[in-house]
């Protein structure tokens, strides 16, 4: 969730490449202000994806991250990779 509105990029790079492509591998997302959304943004990977890079455009608000799936379109949940950020609230304590 963002306190402001704006168009995000994903950059992608694979395996076989040891830097980000400029001006290729690149793809925008928009995003609203306020509540939590969930996004998909599909990524045409040519080969094994190596490292995922997130721009956000420049806020004054934070902007939060609660999950991060990444998984072949047709995978149907094989070899698909999920990254939890939402710290666990503390256990109350017992007496």
């Amino acid at each position: 969730r963002s306190s402001k509105q704006g168009t995000g990029r994903v950059m992608w790079r694979t395996e076989q490449q040891d830097t980000f492509p400029k001006g290729k591998q690149s793809k925008s997302f928009d995003f609203q202000a306020g509540d939590w959304q969930e996004l998909s943004v599909p990524l045409e990977v040519k080969g094994k994806l190596a490292h995922l890079r997130l721009l956000f455009p420049d806020a004054t608000g934070p902007t939060e991250i609660d999950w991060i799936e990444v998984g072949a379109m047709d995978s149907k949940g094989k070899d698909r990779k999920r990254w939890d950020f939402r710290e666990d609230p503390k256990p109350s304590k017992q007496d």
